[in-house]
């Protein structure tokens, strides 16, 4: 009886090793038709593009504003992707946005990514570190600080 499963399994596995050998050649599988798609149904728009402002790690001591150069007239769309400082106080340091309506905002360290409002334009954006060892009497002495920030946005005329 093994000779018998033996010899069964043996055919079943040559028919199927010339089945797919078939299907393999030229001429061996059924041709099919390409879908037709009609002129005018497909319309391809392009994307506006997204540019990043990016500093990894900048050293500053004490107070720094740091401006971004903007393509364009103004920035839209506009997403802090990270926003990070460090040092003494450095929770003091923010991203600054002016807005084309005279509005400000500012955005401290820690925020990730955090989507603004997308109908709304930005004419100027700042990066602010502040790093101080502040004293009730005596002057604030400057302390050494870091800024790693990531912002994209859209460039709007």
């Amino acid at each position: 009886m093994t000779n018998h499963r033996l010899l069964f399994t043996g055919a079943v596995l040559a028919a199927l090793t010339i089945t797919l050998a078939a299907c393999g050649r030229p001429g061996g599988e059924a041709p099919q038709a390409a879908p037709v798609i009609p002129p005018g149904a497909v319309t391809i728009k392009s994307l506006p593009p997204l540019l990043n402002l990016r500093g990894e790690e900048v050293s500053f001591q004490g107070r720094t504003e740091i401006v971004q150069q903007l393509a364009g007239r103004s920035a839209a769309e506009i997403v802090i992707v990270d926003f990070r400082a460090g040092g003494e106080n450095a929770h003091k340091s923010a991203i600054r946005i002016e807005w084309e309506d005279g509005g400000v905002e500012t955005i401290p360290p820690g925020s990730k990514n955090l989507v603004l409002a997308p109908q709304r334009r930005a004419k100027k954006i700042s990066v602010l570190g502040y790093s101080f060892h502040e004293r009730r009497v005596f002057k604030d002495s400057a302390r050494k600080g870091t800024l790693s920030w990531e912002i994209r946005y859209a460039p709007a005329e």
